[in-house]
């Protein structure tokens, strides 16, 4: 999982924008999942 590159900032930038967007995802799935919990409640 790790690349080895040799600047640190682009790394570390790509790590920061691919956790956002993980986190972007688990959170709609979870605001979907919520939704349908919501409308069927």
């Amino acid at each position: 999982m790790y690349s080895s590159t040799k600047k640190s900032n682009e790394s570390m930038s790509g790590t920061i924008a691919s956790v956002t967007i993980v986190a972007l995802v688990i959170i709609l799935m979870w605001a979907g999942v919520f939704a349908i919990y919501m409308a069927r409640v």
